[in-house]
């Protein structure tokens, strides 16, 4: 197991325990909240436990955050094929960037995905703490974080999976910067209550969404759930989907601690699937 060295870590706390914050959505996203049962997707029959574990990439800078966290997340994929588990991989742009540098990596990833895990998007927009510079929140061209719209980072994720159309993100200020095109919204992850939930639909920047919810674990802060919370969900999900959420640095600074959630969801028959292969009723 690699560690993030001391330095690394205590940066990651400076600069990434925004995304845990319990609203992930810190601005409001108007327009209206349907009935979930109105053209939603199929719900798991009460024999079925299935779960998805979203894993984000954070906006850190290339060098250190997001080099020195890739073999990471070699490592987090590989435990997770150990297992028969399918990740939702969760990319800040930064990352893409990354991963469009190099070939290689770029076929890394693209095999990941043809094994079933899904590539999707971690957008920190404008009011995130560790903005990633991407916003459509008009006149902050001048500001000197600023990289672009949303359409310009789109155009950089969109080129990662092997369709180029990314459908699930987790996205803050999405009343602005959903992107379009995206179909499926992780979301939550500081109440208890966060763990366990049914697919209910909303209006997002003009666009119909689907909203699942998931817990935080792993992530170094009071308010993430203990596996005991976990493992004393298995007998209550009755038809309900189960979401987990951790950082990709989780991994690097508590590693036995994911390893101990793998362990409890494999003994427990809990499959772990995509978003996508959640919402949309595939495999």
């Amino acid at each position: 197991m690699k560690k993030i060295i001391l330095v690394l870590a205590i940066l990651s706390v400076l600069l990434f325990s925004g995304c845990a914050e319990p609203n992930p959505n810190p601005k409001p996203n108007p327009g209206p909240i349907l009935d979930p049962d109105l053209n939603g997707p199929p719900q798991n029959g009460e024999d079925e436990k299935i779960a998805f574990i979203a894993v984000h990439m954070e906006a850190g800078p290339i060098v250190p955050y997001v080099r020195d966290n890739w073999p990471v997340l070699e490592e987090l994929v590989e435990l997770a094929d150990s297992k028969g588990f399918k990740l939702t991989l969760q990319f800040n742009p930064q990352w893409g960037v990354y991963i469009l540098d190099d070939p290689g990596r770029l076929a890394l990833l693209r095999s990941w995905e043809a094994n079933g895990h899904e590539i999707a998007l971690h957008h920190h927009g404008l009011s995130h703490n560790n903005w990633n510079g991407y916003t459509n929140e008009p006149g902050r061209e001048n500001d000197p974080r600023y990289k672009g719209t949303i359409t310009e980072m789109m155009a950089i994720m969109n080129r990662l999976p092997a369709d180029g159309q990314m459908i699930t993100g987790s996205v803050t200020d999405a009343d602005t910067d959903w992107p379009r095109g995206m179909l499926y919204n992780t979301s939550g992850g500081a109440r208890q209550q966060d763990l366990l939930s049914s697919p209910r639909k909303a209006v997002w920047n003009g666009s119909e969404v689907t909203i699942i919810q998931h817990r935080m674990y792993a992530v170094g802060t009071a308010d993430a759930a203990p596996l005991s919370e976990i493992e004393e969900a298995y007998q209550n999900m009755d038809g309900q989907i189960m979401g987990i959420v951790f950082h990709v640095h989780d991994y690097g600074e508590r590693g036995g601690k994911i390893e101990e959630l793998f362990d409890s969801l494999g003994s427990n028959g809990i499959e772990v699937k995509s978003v996508k292969s959640v919402l949309s009723g595939g495999n």
